[in-house]
């Protein structure tokens, strides 16, 4: 009987299909007629085309097919395989299998496949034995500290469960092994009562359980020399079992005589159902718990630099969140001043300024994951930060706006005090609207979650601006026109500054600062926003005369009225020649 096995990455993805002679056969995604692997988005639609013949499979990737198939390590669109060779398609493993070929009795060694499916339908022979092993995992888990000492538990727990097995392994490979010639990582091994001296595992049989992700067992036939097989000269059999883990692989290996004194023989897999059916549960559930302690400490990674709710989101929909894509994305920028000031003033000191700037950090890192924003870098005393992934919502612009407030409503509250770590420290923020890339942006070799576009640089332009003009918060037109429209006055206000012209950029844009109640601004009344923009437009208008007038009564310390009055005086209350309306910052 000749059956095409199809593999995915997932346990699921997996499905076993009886092959024809001289039967066509279409695979692909989603094909009209044939066998489909829907799971693999890297597989054409329809790809490839299949033909038992009399000498092995014949393979024909179609015109149509994007990618190539992988067979015996080259990218080819037609070749024939062999019965027992496999082939490669996207992240899918094909494997011709021919038991006729493979469990032939002229041969010296017979070889089965058994997927977690054909094992799960098997029936335990001694439950109570294995229900009493199986009590013992969680105390194994719990207690082992180190990979080397889990491995060598685990060995002791297979051979108390499993009589018939003379030796007991647990495997470990890197990630990136060769699965062809797979050298493990690490092994731990024992033998028990047998007190066997000299033990090696089968590559042939690893490589076939890390290439196919499913259980292998080999049974040679008796008086042949083993070693071809397994390194001890008196072993018969040998299966081995993956464990499914998301990082190393792990695996379970054991081997044992055809007879042993006292114990049945074995003389087909159907002798060791007991023993498979075990080592498949064992693994199982060590998975199962190796998956559940990497997805908490994924978690708990993830909750640094996410929300909840948007770790909810990329736990609920994987890996698929993380792919770059394209939308409307608000933007945070935040900065100390005067920090390479700070610095430099320092030396001798720098634990201490370190454990300031770590401070200031932890503040913006808090507002902003409390107001459900996405962390993409931090720079020394900066962060950067973004809303709208990986789902865009309505009230992100709202949500980056108090994210600002209030980091700068902790800022001054320091500030009232000497004895806090940030007295004497100020935040400048700007917030930016418009299209970007968000999601997974890097290298090859690493990877991070961040934001690309021009809105990115324009806020970072407008955040130095911030500083220039010594307003904390500022946002562009753009964002000023939504502020506008769903933050309450009772919250905060806006005032127009100016148009200016970021250093790098060629187009203006008009700069507006955003005015939070209730902490230092509050003696700017809505009649002084009015005269300052009412200014702000004689600037643009080429009237600096009348601007300079309508900003002389603005307080001492009103940094963006200084910021104007300042331009005006240095160039006589006179616009520079050629005037388009916007200020040049170079």
């Amino acid at each position: 009987m000749t059956h095409l096995i199809a593999t995915g990455i997932d346990d699921q993805q997996h499905w076993r299909r009886k092959l024809q002679m001289d039967e066509v056969v279409r695979l692909g995604r989603a094909p009209r007629q044939g066998w489909a692997i829907p799971w693999d988005l890297r597989i054409s639609r329809e790809h490839a085309d299949i033909k038992l013949v009399e000498f092995g499979l014949q393979v024909t990737v179609l015109e149509t097919a994007h990618n190539p198939i992988l067979y015996r390590n080259q990218q080819l669109r037609e070749f024939t395989a062999s019965p027992g060779e496999k082939f490669q398609i996207g992240h899918t493993i094909f494997q011709f299998h021919d038991i006729e070929s493979s469990q032939s009795p002229s041969t010296e060694l017979s070889e089965f496949l058994y997927s977690s499916r054909d094992i799960q339908a098997l029936k335990f022979k001694d439950s109570k034995r294995c229900l009493e092993s199986l009590c013992e995992i969680p105390r194994l888990m719990s207690e082992t500290m180190s990979d080397k000492d889990f491995a060598t538990e685990l060995v002791g727990l297979l051979l108390n469960a499993m009589p018939n097995v003379t030796v007991a392994a647990a495997i470990q490979f890197d990630d990136s092994a060769d699965y062809d010639a797979p050298e493990p990582k690490l092994v731990r091994w024992d033998s028990g009562r047998n007190s066997e001296t000299r033990f090696k595992p089968s590559r042939r049989l690893m490589a076939k359980v890390l290439q196919r992700r499913c259980t292998a067992i080999h049974l040679w036939e008796e008086n042949r020399n083993s070693s071809k097989f397994t390194m001890s000269g008196d072993l018969d059999w040998a299966f081995c079992t993956p464990i499914p883990t998301n990082q190393d692989r792990w695996c379970i290996y054991v081997s044992g005589r055809r007879t042993l004194e006292g114990l049945s023989e074995v003389n087909s897999p159907v002798d060791l159902i007991s023993e498979l059916r075990f080592a498949e549960l064992v693994a199982n559930f060590i998975g199962a718990a190796h998956k559940v302690r990497s997805l908490e400490r994924q978690q708990s990674e993830m909750t640094q630099y996410f929300s909840p709710s948007v770790v909810e989101s990329l736990l609920k929909n994987k890996s698929s969140s993380l792919e770059p894509s394209e939308g409307m994305t608000t933007v945070l920028f935040c900065d100390i001043q005067g920090f390479s000031r700070k610095v430099e003033q320092a030396r001798g000191q720098l634990d201490q300024l370190l454990k300031r700037i770590s401070h200031a950090l932890n503040i913006m890192t808090q507002n902003i994951l409390r107001f459900e924003g996405v962390i993409a870098d931090f720079q020394g005393d900066s962060s950067l930060a973004f809303w709208g992934w990986p789902t865009p919502l309505d009230d992100d612009p709202l949500s980056a706006c108090r994210t600002a407030m209030a980091i700068q409503r902790a800022f001054y509250l320091e500030n009232q005090d000497s004895e806090l770590p940030l007295y004497g420290y100020h935040v400048s923020i700007a917030i930016g609207y418009g299209l970007a890339i968000t999601g997974r942006i890097g290298s090859e070799q690493q990877t991070k979650v961040g934001v690309f576009g021009p809105v990115v640089n324009l806020t970072s332009r407008l955040e130095n601006i911030s500083k220039r003009i010594g307003a904390s918060i500022v946002v562009d037109g753009e964002m000023a026109e939504i502020v506008r429209n769903i933050l309450p006055p009772s919250e905060a206000r806006l005032r127009f500054i100016a148009r200016m012209r970021a250093q790098g950029l060629d187009d203006a844009t008009d700069v507006y600062q955003l005015l939070p109640v209730g902490i230092g601004l509050d003696h700017i009344t809505d009649k002084d926003i009015a005269i300052h923009e009412q200014a702000a437009q004689s600037i643009i208008a080429g009237d600096w005369g009348e601007a300079q007038q309508l900003l002389a009564g603005f307080h001492p310390d009103d940094g963006p009225a200084n910021f104007l009055r300042a331009l005006i005086a240095d160039h006589n209350a006179t616009p520079p020649a050629n005037w388009d309306g916007a200020i040049n910052l170079i």
